[in-house]
């Protein structure tokens, strides 16, 4: 049964997965698509620990009746399948994929098929079966396994890429590429398994894809605000450095949306700040379902306020992501104590502006003169 190499690189792949789930709870980040991540990380490191012991069954290291050896492989087949739940899970909410959250939960029925026919192949021998020398072999079924545990997360993987194509956002674009870039290694290294069964490949492949998808989350801690997950400040001084000269002189111009999330301080005191930061979060994801499939770069700007920059010859498609990120914080408010109300100012990019902080400022001053017509109509 193979050499003890494929005993190491199992450990190995607990050891290094190991390390990034206790980096990521370290970092106290705990946004829901990072508890997706995270729990993904634990089943893949169980994967992992499963096939291990397989393995050390096979070779003899360790006496177990037949019974046991089937039993690790109906528990390495049954949690793969909710390794890819998890993965598209991640994938739906880190990219806030709007039409596949109403139907997020309907992920579950193939990996929940995956799990009854995984149990099912210990008698039945459906996606694999141990003969009475303790051999392992391929079940009638195996291909099934196959689509049940990896077509969800494909079929994911390419909606995603279809959906960049939409964006000429450079970040937007980027984060999908990255998060299909976590599937490229997997399934390379599962074909290779399939064709030389005594290698773990799948293990190096999962371990790769993980430590890929870790870096970006370290990359992104450099340019994102880490609790509402939008561009952070830093970002957007360096987008309007770049775009401000650059949209003057082809012809366009750079609309600022200044958004302020009204009676937040109330919101704190009275339900307090954790309640507070689910707040700006709802108003984050408002902003995110607004500026979907947009030029529109949104971005944190301060405590809670939040700007938009739109790239157009004209406000009206700043305006209508206004008025879309408006009917989804009434939705979005229906199941809390409080409404999420905002107040806008906007401003244009004109001759008389001589850089993007000149633009934010205008903005700023658009948005406190709506702040104080609407108390002075109270």
């Amino acid at each position: 049964m193979g050499s003890p190499l494929y005993l190491l690189i199992n450990v190995f792949g607990i050891a290094s997965l190991s390390i990034l789930y206790g980096n990521i709870q370290i970092s106290g980040d705990y946004r829901y698509a990072q508890r997706l991540f995270c729990t993904a990380l634990l089943l893949i490191i169980a994967l992992f620990g499963l096939d291990a012991i397989w393995y050390m069954i096979a070779s003899e290291l360790l006496n177990a009746p037949l019974e046991v050896s089937r039993a690790v492989n109906c528990g390495y087949f049954g949690v793969s399948g909710f390794v890819g739940y998890f993965w598209v899970q991640y994938v739906i909410n880190e990219l806030n994929m709007a039409k596949q959250l109403r139907i997020a939960h309907l992920w579950v029925i193939p990996a929940i098929a995956h799990l009854i026919l995984s149990i099912g192949s210990f008698w039945g021998g459906w996606f694999f079966f141990v003969d009475s020398a303790g051999v392992y072999h391929r079940g009638t079924m195996f291909l099934l396994h196959l689509i049940l545990a990896y077509g969800p997360s494909l079929y994911i993987t390419v909606l995603m890429l279809f959906e960049g194509l939409r964006f000429d956002s450079y970040v937007e674009r980027n984060k999908r590429m990255v998060l299909a870039s976590f599937l490229v290694p997997v399934l390379i290294c599962e074909t290779i398994q399939i064709l030389l069964e005594t290698t773990p490949m799948l293990c190096i492949g999962l371990t790769l894809g993980c430590l890929l998808i870790y870096m970006n989350m370290q990359s992104q801690l450099i340019s994102l605000d880490p609790l509402t997950n939008l561009n952070n400040r830093n970002q957007l001084d360096r987008y309007l450095s770049v775009h401000f000269d650059r949209e003057m002189k082809d012809g366009q111009k750079l609309y600022a949306a200044m958004i302020d999330v009204d009676c937040f301080r109330s919101i704190n005191d009275a339900y307090g700040p954790r309640e507070g930061d689910q707040a700006l979060i709802a108003v984050s994801d408002a902003l995110k379902f607004g500026c979907d499939g947009t030029k529109c770069f949104a971005s944190r700007y301060f405590d809670d306020e939040f700007v938009i920059i739109s790239e157009s010859a004209d406000d009206t498609e700043l305006k209508g992501v206004c008025r879309k990120i408006i009917s989804e914080l009434r939705d979005l408010s229906k199941d809390r104590p409080y409404d999420l109300d905002i107040s806008i100012g906007i401003a244009e990019q004109n001759s008389s502006l001589r850089n993007g902080r000149e633009l934010l400022q205008a903005a700023d001053e658009a948005l406190y003169f709506v702040k104080k017509t609407r108390k002075s109509k109270r």
